[in-house]
C-alpha cells in the first residue's frame, strides 16, 4: 500500500476525531448551561428567602393583628393609630421608630431572631373605600439586599375595619392595571418595578377552603392561587376583585357559591 495513502488515511482519522472532539466540548457546554439554567429555576436561593421570609413577617403580623382585631373590631382611624408601637413591642427587641419625621417611608423595626425589617408603619392610615387602610413593606434581608420591590422587598396593605377588616393582604404597583381593573395604585409603589402583587402568587400564595362540606369536612378546593384568582373563585370578586374576574376568566366555584361558604388563607406550601 503507497505511503501517501496511509498519510492521508491518518490524516482524516486526525480531523474525524477533531470534529467528535469539538463536537464533544459544544455538547458538555451546552448540558452545563441547561444544567445551571435548571438549577436556577428550581432552586433559585434569592426567590427562595424571598418567598420564605415574607411569609414568615406576614404570618408574624398578621397573628398580632388578629389579637388587636379580636379584642376592639377596628385597627386603627384617622385619629387612633398605634399599629406601628404595637407591633413593634410584640415583633422586636426594641420599642421601634415609629414617628413619621419624613416624607420617605422609614424603618420601623426588625422581627427578632431575624433580618427581616418592616417600613412604612409610621405613615398615616387613609380613607379606602369604606375602610381606613396602612400601606407599608417587608424588606426580607434587610440593607445588604438589593432593597427593590419584587426582589427582596414586598408591598403589604391592612384593613382597619369592614369585610376583610384585621386583613393583610396584596398590593397592586402596576399603573396599567390600575387603569384596567381600578385597582388603586398606591403612593408606597412609586418608583418600584411595575407589578401587581394581587395577581402573582409570589411571594404570597393563597388556598381556597370550602368550610364544612359534606359531612362537616373542610375541603381545600385550590392551593396557592394569587390573591385575586382567590377571590373570583371563591368570593365571586366580592372582596377587591370585582369585574378582573370575568376579564381573566375565572369563575365563581359553585362549590362556594351554591354548596357551601368558602374561606381563603395563606398558603403553607412556600
Amino acid at each position: 500500500m503507497p505511503r501517501g495513502y496511509n498519510k492521508k488515511k491518518q490524516n482524516n482519522e486526525e480531523q474525524i476525531m477533531m470534529i467528535l472532539s469539538t463536537i464533544g466540548y459544544i455538547i458538555a457546554i451546552i448540558l452545563i448551561i441547561v444544567t445551571i439554567n435548571f438549577s436556577i429555576k428550581v432552586y433559585n436561593p434569592v426567590k427562595k428567602r424571598f418567598i420564605r421570609n415574607s411569609n414568615i413577617a406576614y404570618q408574624k403580623i398578621q397573628e398580632e393583628i388578629n389579637k388587636i382585631y379580636k379584642s376592639q373590631s377596628y385597627l386603627f382611624n384617622e385619629n387612633e393609630d398605634s399599629l406601628c408601637k404595637t407591633l413593634s413591642e410584640k415583633l422586636s427587641n426594641n420599642d421601634g421608630s415609629c414617628i413619621d419625621t419624613s416624607s420617605n417611608y422609614i424603618k420601623n423595626f426588625t422581627i427578632k431572631k431575624t433580618k427581616i425589617e418592616i417600613w412604612g408603619l409610621e405613615k398615616p392610615p387613609y380613607r379606602y373605600e369604606d375602610t381606613y387602610v396602612k400601606d407599608f413593606f417587608i424588606d426580607v434581608d434587610g440593607s445588604k439586599g438589593e432593597n427593590s420591590f419584587g426582589i427582596d422587598r414586598v408591598p403589604i396593605r391592612v384593613y382597619s375595619s369592614g369585610r376583610i377588616g384585621g386583613t393583610l393582604s396584596p398590593i397592586n404597583c402596576n399603573k396599567e392595571d390600575e387603569e384596567r381593573y381600578g385597582f388603586y395604585y398606591s403612593p408606597i409603589c412609586t418608583g418600584s418595578q411595575n407589578i401587581n402583587f394581587m395577581a402573582t402568587n409570589i411571594p404570597f400564595g393563597y388556598n381556597v377552603m370550602q368550610i364544612g362540606g359534606p359531612n362537616g369536612v373542610t375541603n381545600r378546593l385550590n392551593r396557592n392561587v394569587p390573591f385575586l384568582r382567590a377571590d373570583c373563585i371563591a368570593f365571586g370578586g366580592e372582596i377587591v376583585a370585582g369585574g378582573y374576574c370575568d376579564s381573566v376568566g375565572y369563575s365563581w366555584l359553585q362549590a362556594c357559591y351554591h354548596e357551601y361558604l368558602c374561606a381563603i388563607e395563606l398558603s403553607n406550601t412556600k
